[in-house]
């Protein structure tokens, strides 16, 4: 059987929670002896239409809150004005209109469709508040039970898999870094464009798993944790890595280069020692603040860069190799503050929670060449 056709762990798990769900709804429509069954299961079908945990609390919420506010606005304007085409319209365009300015998007199309019922229909329209109230309690039925199996049943932990995600990200970059320190020792350009673009996929499903959680109490802990920072400082270094890659076989070949080959012989060991105490620090096998130890020599950098263009030794070079050099610097400051905002981000990690789930910055630096100035 082809591969696509294979259904895959979490489509299962998602296929077992509905049927459950369905069975748990079918008990208690039989025991309570509901006559319209089919609002409760519209109601569960709706809620469980994801497979994430945040979209189906955001569907039943909002078709929850949609029949609630949908049969309110039918019921004031219908008892006000009657059953007419009139009512109809008004009650229909204010409920549509609430949930545009209040931005409730998951309210709006349950809200439009009871207004529409209710004044569409003559059986239902006349008992206004009694039919708002029955497809508030047969819809609430379904949405419970849909939420309470899918919280209680394999339960998510987005928390944890990003931070597994991140710890994997980390390790990518880290390798990223190592094959550019080859590069300025040897010139060779790191063919390493396949691992840039499987981070950009990473990070991708990263930000799609904290965008698809980020509802109810559990998405309120991830935006208490910033993680969308987080990411945001993932992409960051990622780029600069990536800046510094491709600037690599120029700076080996720069002659300027031996004027601050003592500091970039500090520097580059100074950020590899800050990537393996970032990764063991995600991993919880490192100490707790540990990045302030070594740090890179950037004040010694730019006191030489600085010198070095006040005697005019710069002009005894090629611009751009002067101008590369500039850059690196630039580039690596930009890492180093990367690396010291991730750490801080990202409280200390303990091996067994990882296990089951999965800055001060350096101060930017203001470097002059001739009359114009860069920003090291």
């Amino acid at each position: 059987m082809s591969r696509w056709l294979l259904p895959s762990r979490l489509q299962l798990k998602h296929a077992v929670k509905v049927g459950i769900a369905a069975g748990l709804l079918a008990i208690v429509c039989w025991h309570a002896n509901l006559k319209m069954v089919h609002y409760p299961a519209m109601g569960l079908v709706a809620t469980m239409l994801s497979l994430n945990t945040g979209e189906t609390l955001k569907n039943g919420w909002g078709r929850l809150g949609g029949s609630l506010l949908g049969g309110l606005c039918a019921g004031l304007w219908i008892s006000g004005l009657g059953l007419n085409p009139l009512a109809g319209t008004l009650a229909f365009s204010t409920a549509v209109l609430l949930c545009e300015v209040l931005r409730w998007p998951t309210m709006q199309n349950q809200a439009a469709a009871v207004t529409a019922i209710m004044a569409a229909s003559t059986e239902f329209g006349q008992q206004p508040w009694e039919y708002a109230s029955s497809r508030v309690v047969d819809n609430c039925i379904g949405i419970v039970i849909g939420i309470l199996v899918t919280l209680c049943l394999w339960p998510e932990h987005p928390e944890l898999t990003l931070k597994r995600s991140t710890s994997a990200i980390v390790a990518k970059l880290q390798h990223i870094y190592e094959d550019v320190c080859q590069a300025l020792a040897t010139g060779i350009v790191p063919q390493h464009e396949a691992t840039l673009a499987a981070l950009v996929s990473q990070l991708q499903q990263a930000e799609a798993t904290l965008e698809a959680s980020v509802y109810g109490i559990l998405g309120w802990v991830l935006v208490l944790q910033n993680w969308s920072d987080r990411l945001m400082g993932l992409r960051r270094l990622r780029r600069h890595l990536r800046s510094l890659s491709h600037l690599s076989p120029a700076l080996h070949s720069s002659q300027f280069r031996q004027e601050c080959q003592p500091f970039f012989d500090q520097l580059w060991p100074a950020l590899r020692a800050k990537f393996r105490v970032l990764e063991t620090h995600l991993q919880g096998t490192g100490h707790s603040n540990p990045l302030a130890d070594s740090p890179p020599p950037f004040a010694l950098l730019h006191e030489r860069l600085t010198h070095l263009r006040h005697q005019q030794i710069t002009k005894k070079y090629p611009l751009d190799d002067v101008i590369h050099i500039y850059q690196a610097v630039h580039l690596a400051q930009r890492i180093d503050q990367d690396l010291s905002q991730l750490q801080q981000e990202h409280p200390p990690q303990s091996r067994t929670a990882l296990g089951a789930g999965a800055s001060s910055s350096t101060p930017s630096v203001m470097i002059g060449c001739g009359e114009s100035s860069k920003r090291a």
